[in-house]
């Protein structure tokens, strides 16, 4: 599982800004639905780029306050894939590194920035944007079926 994958196409002769995220793959109680969050431009995992001298876990605990209002228990690393893309939004093109885990919410609050939905996990692959994302919903799929983490 800890297999580096690489989505998306390098571009010769493209500059490319590099980003480290950490990402969560979140199931509900039923582990049936996972959640998603719809920003204005896209629908994304919760999660999203480190600070300096930030770990993976202190990132997603961040993150996930700052974006859905909840704390996090972070279980296991899915994986680490890179996403080649082009940003319309920022106007450029980026190398995203993003290392994935299984994630579970505790407390959540009411106020929030963005739009946290759950879907089933087909549902959450057809609507993401970016690959490695989707890659990392089927690989938090196959976990579960395979193990009784959360």
């Amino acid at each position: 599982m800890d297999e580096k994958r690489v989505f998306g196409t390098k571009k010769p002769g493209v500059q490319y800004t590099s980003t480290l995220s950490t990402y969560a793959v979140i199931f509900n109680l039923k582990k049936d639905q996972v959640g998603i969050l719809r920003t204005d431009e896209h629908y994304v995992l919760p999660g999203g780029e480190m600070v300096q001298n930030e770990s993976d876990i202190e990132c997603l605990q961040r993150k996930i306050k700052e974006e859905i209002g909840a704390n996090i228990e972070v279980g296991c690393h899915l994986g680490n894939a890179v996403d080649y893309y082009y940003s319309p939004r920022d106007s450029q093109y980026v190398r995203n590194e993003g290392d994935f885990y299984l994630g579970k919410l505790s407390r959540q609050e009411e106020h929030h920035n963005h739009m946290f939905e759950w879907m089933s996990p087909n549902e959450a692959i057809e609507k993401l944007w970016l690959d490695h994302q989707k890659w990392a919903v089927q690989e938090g799929v196959n976990v579960m079926q395979t193990s009784s983490l959360f």
